[in-house]
């Protein structure tokens, strides 16, 4: 994902978070996160990676939502799902949505609501 500081966030398959600047097309941060927060939801980081109206990254892992800060590379738990995510995001008023199998489902997050 791409954040309006020009660096590329993501997040590869094992959970793996890393930041490249295509400047000078270089890994410039690179951390484990599923020791700490679980398995990706997914296996395609754009696709379980929104930029929230704040300007940080939300990200949907199987079971918690964690916010990115672009710029400092700090990352935090959101809050836990009550169910498993399987993929997708979208940010819209507020809140994440993300499936579960075949069901929609979307979780508030604190600060963005309308």
């Amino acid at each position: 994902l791409l954040a309006p500081d020009g660096l590329v966030y993501g997040l590869a398959v094992d959970s793996t978070f890393f930041v490249f600047d295509p400047a000078t097309r270089t890994i410039v941060h690179q951390e484990p996160l599923q020791d700490r927060y679980g398995a990706v939801a997914g296996s395609q980081a754009p696709r379980v990676m929104a930029l929230g109206p704040d300007g940080r990254i939300y990200v949907v892992f199987v079971n918690a939502i964690v916010r990115l800060t672009p710029g400092t590379y700090a990352h935090e738990k959101v809050g836990d799902l009550p169910v498993s995510a399987s993929a997708g995001v979208a940010l819209v008023k507020g809140r994440l949505y993300f499936t579960t199998g075949s069901r929609l489902c979307s979780y508030a997050l604190p600060g963005l609501g309308e």
